[in-house]
């Protein structure tokens, strides 16, 4: 069935948190986790709970994931599992500790919304034995493109200043975690991290103050349920 669109799609940025919990668990990886891994092999499994969240690799660009199953320790064991796949490798001896969950702030008076924009690079391989003289091609990159979207800017707004808004991101070129929530009704988001690579301002002489915001992503983005 068809989704409508409208009003109600909200862009959300993270604060860069995924703060190490004070006196929780913390270990290192036991084995090398590929990209894709729902498991990972640890060196020791002290006090680390279903429910935790851990980050895995080191900050920044490390990953949170939650605890599902917690297994048994080191390269041999059945590891911790988590539900969402890892989008990079990590390798072997990278910490794996315990983090309080990044807070998410929902930017401000965004207007339209376009992205992500999946694509999927192929490699012409026609030649002279193509059956019926048809290109042939083969697949190659996955592209994760860009999110653009407009905004009514406030330049003091916490979500798009530059003390701690987009601005700021641009500005100290950090990578930032993202989630756009869907107005549909089974309450699906995209989630994604990218950087914040372009802010145009546009100043009318009649109308409202603005810019157009481009986010470029880095890795795969996932489409899933919300969470909180």
């Amino acid at each position: 069935m068809s989704r409508a669109s409208g009003p109600g799609f909200l862009l959300q940025v993270g604060d860069g948190g995924d703060t190490p919990v004070g006196g929780g668990a913390s270990t290192t990886l036991a084995a090398v986790a590929p990209i894709g891994a729902t498991n990972i092999k640890v060196t020791a499994i002290t006090g680390i709970a279903i429910g935790d969240l851990l980050a895995i690799g080191t900050s920044p660009g490390h990953q949170v994931r939650t605890v599902t199953v917690v297994g048994t320790l080191g390269a041999g064991g059945t590891g911790i599992d988590f539900a969402v796949p890892l989008e990079e490798a990590v390798a072997s001896g990278q910490p794996v500790i315990e983090v309080v969950a990044e807070t998410y702030a929902t930017v401000a008076e965004v207007k339209d919304i376009r992205g992500p924009e999946i694509k999927l690079d192929v490699i012409d391989v026609t030649n002279q034995s193509s059956p019926g003289g048809y290109e042939e091609i083969i697949p190659s990159i996955r592209r994760s493109g860009n999110l653009t979207f407009d905004v009514n800017f406030n330049p003091t707004d916490p979500t798009l200043d530059q003390t701690t808004g987009l601005l700021a991101a641009i500005h100290d070129r950090v990578r930032r975690n993202f989630r756009l929530l869907l107005n549909d009704d089974d309450d699906t988001m995209w989630s994604f991290r990218g950087f914040v690579v372009g802010f145009d301002e546009t100043a009318p002489v009649v109308g409202v103050l603005g810019a157009s915001v481009t986010i470029k992503i880095t890795g795969r983005p996932v489409l899933g349920p919300q969470t909180p």
